[in-house]
């Protein structure tokens, strides 16, 4: 026979509890005996009891941490609450595994639906009509320009400025497209004048980009793409962000200037990868812009180069980050295209800042990433990927190029390379003095 008060005791060191020896008092309807063939159920029920108390604990912490309003009771508390656990024990099954390469976290995105978390991309790159594993011949005009030499690789590279110090949050709006692109212009025009303090609006790119394609969404804060933005850079220039501040909404179009318009409804003239698009204006001459380039498509050495004189704005699958705190992420989908023939691929969904690459102390490689979702999300607002050597390594089918890779009447499909497909689709500004 054992008492209810020694299985309470057993229970809460169990679930791992900090248990200070309670009052005689506080333990008094506890004192009765049941019998051994109920101790192991009386510690099931209690452990429950327990970890549910545990996790309402945590989730009232988190609602006061991040200003949430739930009222107690209500169908939203409660679907808030189950996500909030659900998001929980993701947290802790990613973080038992014992030779992971990355930790997971609680954090701001640990109560949104699945849905909510689609307003957090709205972009996943610019394809052609075509969905065949592409690739060129010509050289990059990073080599063209240093003629027959190779770019010299070095074994790493962060790029940081005070630009870079500045983590955006995009909020519920599907602009990452459109703060990527001002993010790296920002970074790079800094990069190739030294000149410090020039913002560009990404509210304007958000509020005037055309998309009739509609090529990664239908527009605005429902998705465009890199090569949209910086084509409209490319014949208008942008306002400031003081001049246009970022509302995290659709707004009215306060630009000025005319638009060549039949360059953005033609698809694959800006998804031809490789080819240099020079300024069209003299408002972007005065800002000292040279030009924008989509890189070779599913190919390591390309970004490597391009990340030699600059950021570069890259398309990934975000989906499974909102969890990632910290580490070298390896989780999205896709396997090798020796070994699995024709696997399905990460799903290209989120437009966002390449800034770098390196090695961990154990050998593996990574891309740094800045993200747009909030300076408390991954590691300070960014994120290390898995990197690779080979071309053919994490690739697959994005079966879903609707999502944001795909034009208006483009192909059902297209072969993304890379972990979370940052291969696929790449863009580079560059700014010369």
């Amino acid at each position: 026979m054992v008492h209810r008060a020694s299985l309470i005791l057993a229970a809460l060191c169990q679930v791992g509890q900090a248990v200070q020896p309670p009052d005689s008092e506080s333990l008094d309807p506890y004192f009765t005996e049941v019998s051994d063939t109920s101790a192991l159920a009386f510690i099931e029920q209690t452990n429950t009891h327990l970890y549910k108390h545990r996790m309402t604990k945590s989730f009232l912490a988190f609602m006061q941490q991040h200003n949430r309003q739930y009222r107690l009771g209500t169908r939203e508390y409660e679907l808030r609450r189950e996500l909030f656990e659900q998001r929980s024990k993701e947290v802790e099954r990613q973080n038992s595994q014992p030779n992971r390469r990355w930790s997971a976290t609680v954090n701001h995105l640990s109560d949104w639906t699945e849905e909510e978390k689609t307003s957090l991309y709205g972009y996943a790159g610019h394809a052609s009509r075509h969905s065949g594993r592409a690739s060129s011949s010509k050289s990059s005009f990073l080599q063209e320009k240093q003629g027959d030499r190779a770019v010299i690789l070095s074994e790493s590279k962060t790029w940081g400025s005070n630009v870079l110090d500045q983590i955006e949050n995009q909020g519920a709006c599907g602009s990452c497209w459109a703060v990527a692109t001002a993010k790296m212009l920002e970074a790079n025009y800094f990069i190739g004048t030294n000149i410090t303090g020039k913002t560009f609006s990404p509210q304007e790119l958000v509020d005037c980009v055309p998309n009739q394609a509609e090529c990664g969404g239908t527009g605005g804060c429902k998705g465009a793409t890199v090569e949209l933005a910086a084509l409209y850079f490319s014949q208008r220039g942008l306002q400031s962000r003081t001049e246009v501040p970022y509302t995290a909404s659709d707004g009215h179009c306060s630009g000025t200037g005319e638009l060549q318009m039949e360059k953005f409804g033609n698809v694959d003239w800006l998804a031809e990868p490789d080819v240099m698009r020079p300024r069209m204006n003299n408002v972007t001459n005065n800002v000292h812009f040279h030009g924008f380039q989509r890189l070779k498509v599913n190919q390591v050495t390309p970004l490597l180069e391009a990340l030699q004189s600059g950021t570069v704005a890259v398309s990934v699958d975000g989906s499974p980050w909102s969890m990632y705190h910290s580490g070298i992420f390896d989780k999205c989908q896709g396997g090798s295209a020796v070994a699995d023939g024709n696997p399905a691929g990460p799903v290209i969904n989120h437009a966002v800042l390449a800034i770098g690459y390196g090695k961990a102390d154990n050998g593996d490689k990574y891309w740094l990433i800045q993200n747009s979702w909030g300076a408390g999300w991954g590691m300070g607002g960014r994120i290390k990927l898995l990197r690779t050597d080979g071309d053919a390594d994490h690739c697959g089918w994005d079966n879903k190029p609707k999502d944001g890779t795909a034009c208006k009447g483009g192909a059902s499909r297209v072969w993304v390379c890379g972990m979370c497909g940052i291969l696929y689709d790449n863009v580079i500004a560059k700014f010369t003095v």
